[in-house]
């Protein structure tokens, strides 16, 4: 017996020891469709350059609870959209970011605003390149067999900004003393251009500091209403053909404040 028992004993020790089972992290079968890093210079790169120079066709309030409102239905609608083909899902999901990022934009817009009288300042740069156009133009074609001017002119043609836009202003004043018989020619200009153009490079000098700063702010709202704008209109455009025939489902997509603008139209028709 204590033989066996013994036997029993040496089978006991060399029985294996049972493994442990590794453990699986168990997946969600409803988890949530990963949703890209926003990033807003990547949304703002579709954003035609114009735009920065275009006011919002809205005032930007509206234009938030507009969007907030339209956000809060189409968030809960997600699957119906995307699943929409050629549907911009990224621009759909930037759409609660490019809201913080446009009343944010607006906040800085409007305290450098109230330290600037911008108004004014937008008006003068915006003459002031439309007299380079046209300066350009008219030197380009009228000078068009002086090698030395052209050059001249392709040296003026460098360069972008505030700071290069008053000293192109003062160097086309030069220019066009310099070659004021053949540039008289254009019915646009006379012997009062150069000293035009100098007296908007001092006007837009004089406020080149913080005016720059403000005016990159304006620009940058502009370009995120434009964003945002593009997101919405894409929505709205979906929403109508998803819930064609259901006016109470489509109605937080639709902005009223476009639909009070054309009720004033028809009526001061």
């Amino acid at each position: 017996m204590a033989a066996k028992k013994a036997s029993t004993t040496n089978s006991a020790a060399k029985k294996p020891s049972a493994m442990k089972t590794p453990v699986v992290a168990k997946t969600s079968k409803s988890a949530k469709p990963k949703v890209p890093v926003f990033q807003l210079s990547s949304s703002l790169l579709g954003v035609p350059v114009e735009a920065a120079r275009e006011p919002p066709s809205m005032p930007v309030g509206v234009a938030l609870l507009e969007g907030a409102r339209l956000w809060a239905a189409a968030s809960k609608a997600r699957p119906k959209f995307v699943a929409l083909e050629d549907f911009p899902a990224e621009s759909f999901d930037a759409i609660p970011h490019l809201l913080t990022a446009l009343a944010d934009a607006e906040k800085d817009w409007q305290r450098l605003r109230q330290v600037m009288k911008l108004k004014s300042l937008v008006v003068v740069r915006k003459d002031a390149e439309a007299w380079r156009r046209i300066l350009m133009v008219a030197g380009r074609y009228l000078l068009r067999k002086n090698a030395a001017a052209q050059l001249e002119l392709d040296r003026i043609q460098e360069g972008e900004g505030l700071p290069d836009l008053i000293q192109d202003l003062n160097d086309l004043a030069d220019f066009i003393c310099a070659h004021l018989d053949v540039l008289l020619r254009d019915t646009k200009v006379t012997r009062d251009t150069p000293a035009a153009l100098r007296a908007m490079a001092k006007t837009l000098s004089e406020g080149e500091g913080d005016s720059e700063t403000a005016l990159s702010a304006m620009e940058h709202r502009n370009k995120v209403f434009a964003a945002l704008d593009t997101a919405l209109g894409e929505v709205r455009a979906a929403a109508g053909y998803l819930y064609a025939n259901d006016p109470k489902r489509l109605q937080p997509y639709r902005s009223q404040y476009e639909a009070a603008r054309k009720r004033n139209r028809r009526n001061t028709k």
